[in-house]
């Protein structure tokens, strides 16, 4: 019989198989895995938009028989595109190059334009219909000559750099830093980032000459038999000191473990199931085509693994000979030892916050902070929320205080969608869920110091995520697919005209994230047929 639990391991191993090989459906799916394996990480990123439970795992196994029939000759088009001592931080300057525009023929198709006035000024929109080789997938964010993205690279490693003018074109410019792995970028206040997947950062404050931040020894090492990526959250700025969290995605690097080149389509996995596995079971390293990792006619063994832990130490044995094949030490993770362990065994990648870096003029240090912790800038100081909700309090990004436990109503159940609001001196907003006499609300709340909170006012029904974008400016998408505004996030008004938001990934599964781009909003869906769907959504300009 084939369950649940059978259908989330052969959905993940695929997720893995295709990233592997580049495949464009794989890339999106990739990304899926990503984000998934990253929820509860990072509170102020909520990037993700999924079908109902079963609804997406039908939809990722019908892919998987697509690309089964793909083997078979068939051709099927999957789609394409599926994070205590100061250290000098010396420069090296890298001037951006000319743009080079994408190919002809290649442009977005315009789906819808239109117009309406809201409560909070005139609203245009451009809806454009593209894929990964005219539209971007990832944050957009607003530089001195437009717009810009960076996008994994094509077919598969890598990270590409979309520019537009105006947001609706889009062109491929060199990267302007010298990087092979994925690379992410964020903007804070007036100063860019980019980051890479392999411990590289890189700051600007024109996009056009960049500074590489020397890190030092504050990212954990590499560990051989172990695959480490390390992803820095957005980076929050107040003067000259910016914060930004850090945290490491890992698995098992079978491939380093058993010495095997890899063909382009191959993988190697774990056999047997991907839930439920024994902590101390041996497990057989399976090598397969990438296309049928759930398959085992189609895989042969190539040796076999144990896993133990003794402490914070995790290793990796040889199960025939008994010998040590890789050892981890979880303790720089703050991670608990079993659960990582459990993760691997289970085929799973784990991902963990490992500290939080501040960089000032003096160089880079690790702030005081628990790990986990969620950063914000609110009234010219950074406040963090930890994962037990306490609240922290930093003038500097150095020397934090503990200031408690948010003082929250007894029905309310959660404190969701935490941001920085966008009026004048900062402050918190929350989106908070709260239940009485059985029945559940959203609610808005405030708060100008993470402790003290006040109630603005009822959401309207579906609606579950506020954006801010200015002051007196705020929209919110519902579940009914339409677009609201407000100008006090008390009342809220429909946008006439603007609907039908993240109804392409509503039928084929998919992601959905929304960035903020001064005057611009930009919405994105990302398809699991690889379709994209961008959203330009302009708003008046603000007096400056």
């Amino acid at each position: 019989m084939t369950d649940e639990r059978s259908i989330d391991g052969l959905v993940t191993a695929w997720l893995r198989a295709e990233a592997t090989t580049g495949g464009a459906s794989g890339r999106v799916l990739e990304r899926a895995l990503d984000q998934v394996t990253n929820v509860g990480q990072d509170r102020s990123v909520i990037p993700w938009r999924l079908p109902e439970r079963q609804a997406r795992r039908l939809a990722l196994v019908a892919v998987i028989a697509a690309t089964l029939l793909a083997m078979a000759g068939v051709a099927v088009f999957i789609g394409s595109e599926l994070e205590d001592e100061a250290v000098p931080a010396p420069s090296r300057l890298v001037p951006i190059a000319t743009p080079v525009p994408v190919p002809a023929g290649l442009s977005a198709e315009v789906v819808d334009r239109g117009a309406a006035d809201a409560s909070i000024g005139q609203v245009r929109w451009t809806s454009l219909l593209g894929d990964e080789t005219n539209l971007p997938s990832e944050w957009i964010v607003a530089t001195p000559d437009g717009f810009a993205s960076l996008e994994p690279g094509l077919p598969q490693n890598g990270s590409r750099l979309l520019v537009s003018s105006d947001g609706l074109d889009w062109s491929e410019a060199p990267l302007p830093v010298p990087a092979t792995t994925r690379l992410h970028l964020a903007r804070s206040g007036d100063e860019f980032w980019i980051s890479s997947e392999d411990d590289q950062l890189w700051r600007s404050t024109d996009f056009e000459t960049w500074t590489e931040v020397d890190l030092g020894d504050i990212v954990p090492p590499g560990v051989h038999g172990f695959d480490r990526r390390t992803r820095f959250g957005p980076p929050v700025t107040i003067g000259a000191a910016s914060v930004l969290p850090l945290h490491v995605t890992g698995s098992l690097a079978l491939d380093q473990l058993f010495d095997v080149a890899l063909e382009p389509n191959e993988i190697l996995r774990l056999s047997g199931g991907y839930r439920d596995q024994v902590l101390g079971d041996v497990r057989d390293v399976i090598r397969a085509p990438s296309s049928s990792p759930g398959f085992e006619a189609d895989a042969r063994v190539v040796g076999s693994i144990r896993l133990s832990v003794a402490g914070s130490v995790i290793t990796v044995l040889d199960a025939t000979s008994g010998a040590a094949m890789a050892w981890f030490d979880t303790a720089s993770l703050g991670a608990d030892a079993t659960s990582v362990a459990e993760r691997l065994n289970e085929n799973e990648p784990f991902t963990y916050p490992v500290g939080t870096l501040v960089l000032t003029e003096g160089g880079v240090r690790e702030a005081g902070l628990p790990l986990g912790a969620s950063v914000m800038a609110v009234e010219g100081a950074f406040i963090a929320v930890a994962d037990d909700d306490t609240i922290w309090r930093s003038t500097d990004g150095l020397e934090w205080t503990s200031l408690g436990l948010p003082t929250l109503p007894p029905t309310a159940l959660d404190l969701g969608d935490l941001h920085a609001t966008a009026e004048p001196g900062g402050g918190l907003g929350a989106v908070m869920m709260l239940e009485s006499d059985g029945v559940q609300t959203f609610e808005y709340w405030t708060s100008r110091d993470g402790l003290d909170w006040d109630r603005v006012g009822v959401l309207p029904a579906g609606v579950s995520q506020v954006i801010p974008i200015g002051p007196g400016r705020y929209l919110a998408k519902g579940d009914d697919l339409a677009m609201r505004s407000s100008t006090t996030t008390e009342d809220w008004t429909h946008v006439e005209g603007l609907d039908g938001f993240d109804s392409w990934i509503g039928e084929s599964g998919g992601m959905s994230l929304h960035s903020v781009a001064g005057d611009t909003v930009f919405m994105v869906e990302v398809a699991l047929t690889g379709e994209r769907v961008l959203w330009v959504i302009e708003l008046e300009p603000t007096a400056s």
